[in-house]
């Protein structure tokens, strides 16, 4: 049977091993999101909150109407965040 030291000592081990892990998995998110985003270059609104991006602007108007003005604005490429920083590529075409 082990004993508590023994048990205590391998429970570390445990959350170390864990906590290394987690610490990895957030290193790499960030690095994707800010440093080596293919996306980072294009232009397109201001990400307004870093939780929930520009969710709530177009949440809370006709996300067609917003759209709109973002290309507008911005061109007809442009990018925009979600949750947590996640960027998405809009693109329209006016050959049509």
């Amino acid at each position: 049977m082990f004993s508590i030291p023994v048990i205590v000592k391998l429970l570390g081990f445990f959350v170390l091993i864990r906590g290394t892990f987690a610490l990895y998995k957030l290193i790499r998110v960030i690095w994707r999101q800010n440093i080596s985003n293919p996306l980072a270059d294009l232009p397109g609104p201001p990400s307004p909150n870093w939780l929930y991006g520009n969710m709530r602007q177009i949440g809370d108007s006709d996300p067609s109407v917003m759209y709109e003005r973002w290309t507008s604005e911005y061109g007809n490429t442009i990018k925009y965040q979600l949750l947590f920083g996640v960027s998405v590529l809009l693109s329209f075409l006016n050959s049509c």
